[in-house]
C-alpha cells in the first residue's frame, strides 16, 4: 500500500537531511535511524535517484552502495538549513579512508541518540567554539552529549589530553555528559583503565612540533590532578549494546 503524501514528503526531508548532515551514508543506516526496514525501502531510494536528488556509488571498504546528495539534493538541503551550503556532492571529495568511521559514528547515532531531539554530526559543529570537535552531538539518557567513536585506540597522551578536553567542556557547560563508543571489548577496556587511574597526567600538546607531552614542575615532576566528579560525566559503550 502506498504511503500517504505527507508521509513521502516527510520521509524525504529526514532523508535529505541525514545525507547533509553526514556527507554519505547507507540505505540500512538511515533505516537504523528512523526505525525502518531497509528491504521496504528500495523503492522509495531508487524514486529519490531518479529525481536527482541522491545519488549511488561504490567505495571498497563499503559492502553496501554509498549513498550521497546531488547538487540538486544539496539545494533541497538548504532549503531546510543554510548551513548545509558545504555539503560534499562529488565522491572524488570523500576520503574513503573515513567510511569506516564515519558509518561506525551513524551507527552510535541511531542506537543512542533520543530522536526527538535535534544532533550534529562533527562537520555541522566547523562553527563552534570547541578546541576539539567530538564525533556529533547527540541527546543520551537526557543529557546533551558528546559522542567519541572509537575503532582503534588512541595512544595514552593524546588520551588524557582529550579527556582533560572534555571536563573544560563539561565546565563551560558545551556539553553535560561523554559517551565513548567502540566496536571491540579490548579498545573499551583500554580506555576503562587508563580512565580509571587515581590521578591523570595534565598533557599539553606542543602544535609546533605535533606532540603531546607531559606537563613537568618546576622540580621535572609530571603534574597531576583528580578528575574528581567529572567522572560520573562518562561512559563507555559497544556499538552494538544498545
Amino acid at each position: 500500500m502506498d504511503e500517504p503524501q505527507s508521509r513521502q514528503q516527510e520521509k524525504l526531508r529526514d532523508f535529505i537531511a541525514w545525507l547533509a548532515a553526514f556527507n554519505v551514508s547507507t540505505l540500512s543506516l538511515w533505516c537504523d535511524y528512523e526505525g525502518l526496514v531497509a528491504r521496504g525501502q528500495h523503492r522509495f531510494l531508487s524514486r529519490v535517484i531518479e529525481q536527482g536528488l541522491v545519488r549511488k556509488t561504490s567505495f571498497p571498504l563499503s559492502r553496501e552502495a554509498v549513498l550521497l546528495l546531488t547538487p540538486k539534493g544539496k539545494r533541497e538541503a538548504m532549503i531546510q538549513n543554510l548551513r548545509y551550503v558545504d555539503v560534499v556532492t562529488s565522491p572524488s571529495k570523500i576520503t574513503a579512508s573515513l567510511i569506516p568511521h564515519l558509518f561506525a559514528v551513524q551507527k552510535c547515532v541511531a542506537a543512542f541518540h533520543d530522536r526527538s531531539k535535534e544532533f550534529k554530526s562533527e562537520r555541522q559543529l566547523v562553527a563552534s567554539h570547541l578546541k576539539k570537535r567530538p564525533d556529533g552531538l547527540i541527546f543520551y539518557e537526557d543529557k546533551k552529549t558528546a559522542l567519541e567513536t572509537e575503532l582503534t585506540p588512541k595512544y595514552k597522551q593524546r588520551l588524557f589530553w582529550i579527556f582533560r578536553h572534555h571536563i573544560a567542556m563539561l565546565k563551560e557547560n558545551h556539553y553535560e555528559h561523554v559517551l565513548y563508543c567502540f566496536n571491540n571489548e579490548s579498545t573499551r577496556d583500554f580506555y576503562r583503565r587508563l580512565f580509571a587511574s587515581s590521578q591523570w597526567p595534565v598533557i599539553v600538546y606542543h602544535r609546533q612540533h605535533g606532540h603531546y607531552r607531559p606537563k613537568k614542575s618546576t622540580s621535572n615532576q609530571t603534574l597531576e590532578f583528580d578528575p574528581g566528579e567529572y567522572r560520573s560525566a562518562f561512559s563507555f559503550r559497544m556499538i552494538n549494546d544498545a
